[in-house]
């Protein structure tokens, strides 16, 4: 209920608090996965910070967390973790830790920095408490210390930080109680869609808008003041937006919506493939970030890579993939630095799209192996971003505004897709391979998830592959 809530309210829009509550499907795995790494800041939060309250066991119902919390009460407990309170018949708050005499309310989240969702778990935890007459006076967030690094003392991997006069602030603004009051009134009716920003990356915005066939929410980079615009003119597809409210580089986007426009500066595109020599390795990281890494030395939720997948492709055309996935049940960075440093031996140009992140993930491996820098260091020299060359020089109404690697492939080779993967992002491979590490996927699903895994990277490669193919076959007017 409260993740449905907040969510509802973070975003400004009532009816995917109600979506959410409706919902019946499994949390994905990158959602299982953070609320996994919410649990371990949270028990490390009670070993540390918050050490002399006593922390609650869940029971299996609600309504025996709560008898418990009030027996704890009542006992002259003032300080409890996990306390369950019931607000009515069927409506149950668990905070993360209350001190009842110094009436201080307690919230711990897995991010390092103070973002304005948490506020609203807090003010909307507050909110519910005093209905049931319970006021508190001080707010804390328990955050991850970002320059945490596994093997330094646990008493320095959290902080603690007072926002009581952010979350009385939400308490007083009656737009947001009168939210919070809105959602929890349960009609019968679901509430009306919100146009906004938010709607881009929202799960339901499909099921929302599907009447629109270019939703004006998808021009790149809108500002909320274009936005406030937009709504105010209920210009809610792109084609009657008024050019004047856009920048220029949105108004381009805006006509290749509207006319289907595609442009390829051939000229141009010449120049930068041939900076590309065969043979070409087309790369592809997946990582995964732990709050608490159980390696020495790594930083807390930095990105460390577990998997790549690699295609050669030769002057002659032929094409040869390798791939390597770590094992989950020990640290296995050094068999990824080994391999990459084989396969990639000979290759002349290394295509990547986000050429950033890879040299990251390279760059880490390097750091940590220093045996094999010189080898890896070769390898970031080798490192060529197809993407930039892709903005650059191809224009496509297809693309919608967006030049990731799932707008572009297909598109650009329109049998390409990733419709038929279970694992079909990095946010899902991340949170994959998570609870491949924590043990949390059944023994009889580790195969099939691991082999979801190398489906997934392996088809990113495909990806730069098709588009680098698509490329070179276009400035010779060769139809692909």
């Amino acid at each position: 209920m409260k993740y449905a809530a907040v969510q509802g309210i973070s975003s400004g829009c009532e009816l995917l608090s109600h979506k959410l509550l409706l919902a019946d499907q499994k949390p994905s795995l990158s959602l299982r996965a953070l609320f996994a790494m919410g649990r371990d800041v949270d028990a490390l939060a009670e070993f540390t910070i918050l050490k002399d309250g006593l922390t609650l066991v869940n029971n299996s119902s609600a309504e025996e967390d709560a008898e418990a919390t009030q027996k704890l009460i009542h006992a002259g407990i003032t300080h409890l973790n996990q306390a369950t309170f019931r607000i009515s018949d069927d409506l149950f708050i668990r905070v993360d830790s209350i001190i009842l005499h110094s009436k201080e309310l307690i919230e711990v989240k897995a991010g390092s920095k103070t973002k304005e969702v948490y506020l609203f778990d807090l003010a909307f935890q507050e909110y519910l408490l005093r209905k049931i007459s319970m006021r508190n006076s001080t707010f804390s967030l328990i955050l991850r210390n970002s320059s945490y690094i596994t093997g330094m003392p646990w008493s320095e991997a959290l902080k603690k930080i007072d926002v009581t006069e952010r979350v009385n602030a939400l308490l007083n603004d009656e737009k947001f109680t009168g939210m919070i009051d809105s959602i929890l009134s349960k009609s019968g009716q679901p509430p009306s869609p919100i146009f906004s920003k938010s709607c881009k990356k929202c799960t339901f915005s499909r099921d929302c808008w599907s009447h629109i066939e270019n939703p004006s929410f998808g021009i790149p980079r809108v500002s909320d003041k274009q936005m406030a615009k937009i709504i105010e003119l209920g210009t809610f597809d792109i084609s009657k937006v008024p050019d004047e409210i856009l920048t220029p580089t949105q108004l381009v986007h805006k006509h290749n919506i509207s006319d289907n426009c595609i442009s390829i500066s051939k000229a141009q595109l010449s120049t930068d493939l041939e900076n590309i020599r065969f043979p070409v390795a087309h790369l592809d990281f997946e990582a995964f970030n732990l709050p608490f890494h159980p390696a020495h030395g790594v930083k807390t939720c930095e990105m460390v890579p577990f998997q790549s997948s690699i295609h050669i492709e030769h002057i002659c055309g032929e094409v040869s993939h390798h791939e390597y996935l770590c094992s989950h049940s020990f640290d296995d960075r050094l068999g990824l630095a080994q391999h990459l440093v084989a396969t990639l031996a000979d290759a002349s140009t290394i295509l990547t799209w986000n050429v950033s992140f890879e040299r990251r993930m390279l760059q880490h491996l390097a750091n940590t192996f220093p045996e094999l820098s010189e080898e890896l260091e070769a390898i970031i020299l080798k490192l060529v971003d197809l993407e930039p060359i892709v903005r650059k020089n191809v224009s496509h109404f297809g693309f919608k505004g967006s030049y990731s690697l799932k707008s572009v492939a297909p598109t650009l080779c329109p049998s390409f897709d990733y419709d038929d993967l279970d694992v079909d992002n990095g946010n899902e491979a991340n949170g994959a391979y998570s609870l491949l590490v924590r043990g949390l996927i059944p023994n009889d699903q580790i195969s099939q998830v691991r082999t979801n895994l190398l489906k997934y990277c392996q088809r990113d490669t495909q990806a730069t592959l098709a588009i680098h193919r698509y490329l070179r076959a276009s400035i010779k007017e060769v139809k692909v």
